[in-house]
């Protein structure tokens, strides 16, 4: 069975509700391969291991509502405020 994207968008997103910060400028989700996506935190500024861990939190909660024959990883991208976001994906915030 393949992951429905709209599905894996919307699981990211409610995981996210919690888990904005100052630093965090944009998450994006791609699908990588049928079980899995790949979500992208884009942020400017220094991260704590506080925010670090809450936004891993995010990312398991986020696969953790997609069942146990999918995934979702993360990727954490330093781009400060003066440099554009690349285009990639769906924008989940």
């Amino acid at each position: 069975m393949a992951l429905n994207f709209t599905i894996a968008l919307l699981s990211l997103q409610r995981a996210l509700l919690d888990a904005i910060t100052p630093q965090l400028r944009a998450v994006s989700i791609m699908q990588e391969d049928p079980s899995s996506c790949t979500a992208y935190f884009y942020y400017s500024g220094e991260l704590s291991d506080e925010t670090i861990e809450l936004w891993s939190s995010a990312i398991t909660e986020a696969s953790a509502g997609l069942g146990v024959d999918f995934n979702v990883f993360g990727n954490f991208l330093k781009i400060d405020s003066l440099n554009q976001i690349p285009i990639q994906g769906c924008y989940a915030y």
